[in-house]
C-alpha cells in the first residue's frame, strides 16, 4: 500500500469511493472539488499494488488543530488494516504542518471505527445527541473524539 497527498485531478476516483462508502450521504463531486481546492483541507489516499485509489482521508486544518472529516475504505477491502495505516500516515503528515491536536465525530454505534480511533490515541470528549439526521442511521448520536498528535 502506498500513501500520498491527493490532487484535485483524482476527484472522480474519490467520488467513487465516497458513493460506495456513504450512499445517500455521499458528498457530491462538486463538494469534493471545492474541498480539494481549499487551502486548509487536505486529502490523502491509499493506493494498492496496481496504483488504484482504494481509500482516502480528509482533514480540515486550522493553526494547531484539525478535524478528521472523513476516512473511507472501499467496502470490499475493509478489515485489512488499510484505515489504520492511512490514519497513521495522515497523522504523521499533518504534524509537519505544526498541527498538535486532531478532532473527529464518529457514529456512536460504529464500534469498529471507535476502536480504530482509540487504538490511535483518540479519547471521547462528549456525545453529540441527534447529530446524524439521515434515515439510514439507526443511532443518531455521535461521539466527539480527540487526540494529541
Amino acid at each position: 500500500m502506498n500513501f500520498c497527498l491527493l490532487k484535485s485531478s483524482l476527484t472522480e476516483y474519490i467520488a467513487k469511493i465516497e458513493a460506495e462508502c456513504f450512499g445517500t450521504e455521499a458528498w457530491t463531486k462538486q463538494m469534493l472539488e471545492e474541498s480539494l481546492s481549499s487551502s486548509n483541507t487536505f486529502f490523502w489516499g491509499a493506493f494498492d499494488d496496481e496504483n488504484t485509489l482504494v481509500a482516502y482521508a480528509a482533514v480540515l486544518a486550522a493553526d494547531e488543530i484539525c478535524d478528521l472529516i472523513k476516512i473511507a475504505v472501499m467496502p470490499k477491502l475493509r478489515r485489512k488494516g488499510i484505515a489504520d495505516a492511512l490514519l497513521k500516515f495522515v497523522i504523521d503528515d499533518i504534524k509537519k504542518k505544526c498541527v498538535k491536536k486532531m478532532f473527529l465525530e464518529v457514529n456512536a454505534a460504529n464500534t469498529s471505527a471507535i476502536n480504530l480511533y482509540a487504538k490511535n490515541g483518540f479519547t471521547v470528549l462528549f456525545t453529540r445527541h441527534n447529530y446524524y439526521t439521515g434515515a439510514q442511521y439507526g443511532c443518531k448520536d455521535a461521539l466527539t473524539m480527540t487526540a494529541e498528535i
